[in-house]
């Protein structure tokens, strides 16, 4: 049982409304969207999109990956590999990269990327030239 006690409640630090919160956040995701590809993507290549998870959703919401361009998805987890994201396949990265041999790599994952590097390199060796990192434009 709850028993109150007496005297005056604590008072609770005042908390941002709710309107303030989502512009935080709408800011927020504003700053992802000045992300450009690093180094350049090569016109009319395909390109492939290593990460499936949150920070690649909110990229391709905010129409920061090349969708006209866009083949799929290379993502580890074995729960979201058959699925699609936007219409795309989510596949395994050895399947990916043997289904799109030539396309270039973007990376979307919130993980340090050098690991996907070293990834690639086990799985593809040579294809680390195909990798294309997302930062702040130069």
């Amino acid at each position: 049982a709850v028993v109150a006690g007496r005297g005056a409640a604590p008072a609770l630090p005042p908390q941002p409304s709710t309107v303030q919160a989502v512009q935080r956040y709408l800011g927020d995701c504003a700053q992802g969207a000045t992300l450009v590809p690093q180094p350049p993507l090569p016109a009319q290549c395909p390109v492939l999109a290593w990460g499936a998870g949150s920070w690649a959703q909110r990229l391709l919401g905010q129409g920061q990956l090349p969708r006209d361009r866009l083949v799929g998805f290379l993502d580890n987890d074995p729960n979201k590999q058959g699925l699609q994201l936007d219409g795309l396949p989510i596949m395994p990265p050895a399947l990916g990269l043997q289904q799109h041999p030539q396309a270039a790599i973007l990376v979307c994952v919130a993980i340090d990327p050098q690991q996907i590097a070293a990834a690639l390199d086990a799985l593809a060796p040579g294809a680390r030239q195909r990798l294309h990192f997302l930062s702040d434009p130069p």
